[in-house]
């Protein structure tokens, strides 16, 4: 018995030392778990302090990025008027592109900004103040190589290089001493190099505000006081100003009854060249304005073809706008010398009537096209004897000033020919009524109209942007009566606005040739053929006030021509690059 109570002691005992062991094993656990569940509760912050400094971060660049791309699109446009890079007293594209970024909530100090270009090809790019603003404080090391290999190419683009570091601050890491961090953003913007082909009329008719004898339009040019002539001169250098060279060119051409484009190798206008040359694309200022100045002239003279129409006492002549050639020349010109990486092909094209001649492309036509449609009863015009013209086939030798095919009703056909100076192609809703096959036949109709047209149509399948100016009534009401009998008031009259008609549609197939002629999308309501005629006319009561669809501007008087000229300029194609 004595052993069995002692065995029940110790067994006691045991119990009772392992029932304190256990619960001080659980107080011990309780206060592990109370440390383990602190130590998880700051990680949980942490991280989710980490998470929202990075989040903030994130958010912060990406509006940094837009807002430098916005900035580098502002310093692309400001670079295109020729702005300074930098400049102290303000007005640079330094300064712009602070403002832009100031507006998009990245202001100094917090944000340091730098700008590069290449202005100046020959001078540092970090610090020649012509290609770069002034270093921030922190400014990174730049290799100056890089900069040159990005922006100095050949030939020069209108390249833009902004830089922004910005400051973002931590709010939960600022707690352990990391209080911000620095964002870095480089954006390039281009504005686009143009390439650009100015068509002027500089037929007689362009001094009729100031001249109505061939004494006056002798003396006009000498005294520059051939109006609108003159205004077309002020107003094309104003948009030569505009252009920014050399990363810019320009062809000049002028026309009346040919077209005639300015070769700087010879100082001097050539009609009809064998070969486009790089010398006719001008690339500096100075010689553009000179050309417009002391080489751009009005027509005084030059006569009349001889078996295609009567000498005047005034003009020498009535066939003096071949809008055909000017397109077909300004085509030429871009296409062959314009082909320059990253530009943009645009032709400003102005006349103030509408065609009535056209090239000398075909030997059997020395004189143009001038359809037997055209002429006139011999009863209403003397006899002309026609001199190694084509063969008559016995039709009276008579031809009608105009040489325009009558158009009386809507819609009309319009006739389409293939040359080798023409897209191979006619357009929906034309007429091929006559070939190189048969060159002597009279079943043709093709006219300076047609010939102008099939010239647009070349012009847009080659991509290049046109913008049209038509200038005083000769466009929208022209006197062109047919005198089937001399004075007969119920005589037919051809089209008065053939000239808006044509504008229109040379503009729309330069602003988007890719519409479908059954979809009559087309701004200014053109279509491929003459049926326009239940579109409204523009509105032509303001003489001062011009008024536009699409690419296509009318102005009554040249007072009118500064705004059109302006808002052409307005339009320069930016893109942003990187």
């Amino acid at each position: 018995m004595a052993e069995i109570d002692g065995s029940k002691r110790v067994s006691m005992k045991l119990f009772r030392h392992l029932g304190l062991s256990l619960s001080e094993q659980a107080h011990k656990s309780k206060g592990q778990a109370i440390v383990l569940v602190a130590f998880l509760f700051i990680a949980l912050i942490a991280f989710t302090g980490l998470v929202v400094d990075v989040a903030s971060v994130l958010t912060r660049y990406s509006q940094l990025r837009r807002a430098l791309d916005a900035a580098g699109i502002q310093a692309a446009n400001q670079f295109r008027e020729a702005r300074p890079l930098y400049d102290i007293s303000g007005g640079d594209l330094f300064s712009a592109v602070k403002q832009i970024m100031a507006v998009q909530g990245f202001s100094q100090p917090e944000t340091r900004i730098r700008i590069f270009a290449c202005n100046d090809p020959g001078a540092s790019i970090l610090s020649s103040r012509d290609n770069s603003s002034p270093a921030p404080p922190d400014d990174a090391e730049y290799d100056e190589g890089d900069l040159e290999k990005q922006l100095c190419m050949e030939p020069p683009r209108k390249l833009v290089r902004v830089d922004a570091h910005s400051d973002v601050g931590l709010p939960f890491l600022s707690v352990i001493g990391w209080r911000y961090v620095t964002l870095k953003v480089t954006s390039v913007g281009e504005a686009a190099s143009i390439d650009l082909a100015l068509v002027l009329d500089r037929s007689a008719s362009m001094a009729r505000d100031t001249c109505h004898d061939v004494a006056c339009l002798a003396a006009c040019p000498t005294a520059k006081n051939c109006y609108p002539f003159e205004d077309v001169r002020t107003n094309a250098k104003l948009l030569v100003q505009r252009l920014k060279f050399p990363y810019d060119h320009v062809a000049i051409i002028q026309f009346d009854r040919t077209a005639q484009i300015f070769d700087t190798a010879t100082d001097s206008f050539v009609e009809n060249p064998d070969a486009i040359e790089p010398t006719m694309m001008i690339n500096d200022r100075a010689t553009a304005l000179n050309v417009l100045d002391d080489f751009f002239s009005i027509q005084t003279g030059g006569g009349s073809i001889t078996g295609m129409e009567p000498d005047t006492t005034f003009t020498s002549g009535l066939l003096q706008t071949n809008i055909g050639g000017g397109i077909r020349t300004a085509t030429r010109a871009l296409t062959v010398q314009g082909r320059r990486r990253a530009s943009v092909w645009m032709t400003v094209f102005l006349t103030d009537g509408a065609p009535n001649a056209t090239d000398m492309v075909i030997e059997d036509f020395p004189g143009g096209f001038c359809p037997p449609t055209a002429w006139p009863d011999p009863s209403d015009t003397p006899v002309i004897t026609i001199t190694g013209y084509f063969d008559h086939q016995g039709l009276p030798p008579y031809a009608k000033p105009l040489c325009t095919n009558i158009r009386t009703g809507w819609p009309l056909e319009r006739t389409c020919m293939l040359t080798d100076t023409l897209v191979s192609k006619c357009a929906p809703g034309t007429t091929r009524r006559w070939s190189l096959a048969d060159p002597v036949s009279y079943a043709y109709h093709y006219d300076p109209d047609d010939y102008a047209r099939d010239q647009a149509d070349y012009m847009a399948s080659n991509g290049i942007v046109a913008f049209v100016i038509g200038l005083g009534p000769l466009v929208t009401d022209a006197p062109n009566q047919v005198m089937t009998l001399p004075n007969d008031p119920s005589a037919p009259y051809r089209d008065p606005d053939a000239g808006e008609r044509l504008l229109r549609y040379i503009a729309d197939m330069g602003y988007d040739p890719g519409v479908k002629p059954a979809e009559m999308q087309w701004l200014c309501h053109s279509n491929w053929a003459w049926d326009a005629s239940a579109k409204p006319k523009l509105d032509t009561s303001t003489a001062t006030n011009p008024v536009n669809c699409g690419n296509y501007w009318y102005a009554a008087t040249g007072a009118g021509l500064r705004r059109v000229f302006e808002e052409i300029a307005s339009r320069m194609f930016t893109r942003l690059q990187q």
